[in-house]
C-alpha cells in the first residue's frame, strides 16, 4: 500500500533529492552495474533513465521542466539514448479566460519551436494534465 504524504505537493512540485541522497544513488548504480556486467550473458541493458526536475521561470508562468536521458536496450542489438523534455506550464494566476490556470497556446507554440530548433518533436496535451512532451534521438552520450 502507497504511504500517504507528508506534503499536500503534487509530484511535480517535488524538489530534486539532496545532493548526499544523489550521491548514495549513483554509487549504488555503479556497483549494480558493475555487477550485471561481471554476471555476462544473458544480462543486457534494458532501460534506464535520469531526470533532473527545474523550476519554470517564465513572467506570469510557474511550473517545472523535466530534462530526462533514456537508455533503451530491450528488443535492440544495442542500447539507444533519447533526450526528453516535459514542460508543466501553470499560470501564476486564474483569469475569467483561463481558469484552469493553463499556460497560452501562443506561448505553448513557441515553447516548441524554441525545442524543434535543437531537434526535439512533440506535442502538447491539454485536459485535466496540461504539459508539453518532447523528445529527441541522441547517437551516443
Amino acid at each position: 500500500m502507497k504511504r500517504a504524504s507528508k506534503s499536500p505537493s503534487r509530484w511535480w512540485e517535488t524538489p530534486n533529492r539532496p545532493p548526499a541522497v544523489r550521491r548514495r544513488e549513483f554509487e549504488a548504480l555503479r556497483g549494480l552495474a558493475k555487477d550485471f556486467e561481471r554476471r555476462g550473458s544473458p544480462w543486457q541493458v534494458g532501460a534506464a533513465g535520469f531526470e533532473a526536475r527545474v523550476t519554470l521561470r517564465e513572467p506570469g508562468l510557474g511550473g517545472v521542466i523535466v530534462y530526462k536521458v533514456h537508455v533503451v536496450g530491450w528488443e535492440e542489438e544495442r542500447a539507444r539514448f533519447y533526450a526528453s523534455v516535459t514542460v508543466w506550464p501553470r499560470a501564476t494566476a486564474a483569469t475569467a479566460r483561463n481558469k484552469k490556470r493553463q499556460a497560452s497556446r501562443a506561448w505553448c507554440e513557441a515553447c516548441g519551436a524554441a525545442l524543434a530548433r535543437y531537434g526535439y518533436r512533440g506535442e502538447w496535451r491539454r485536459g485535466e494534465w496540461h504539459f508539453g512532451d518532447f523528445r529527441k534521438r541522441v547517437g551516443s552520450l
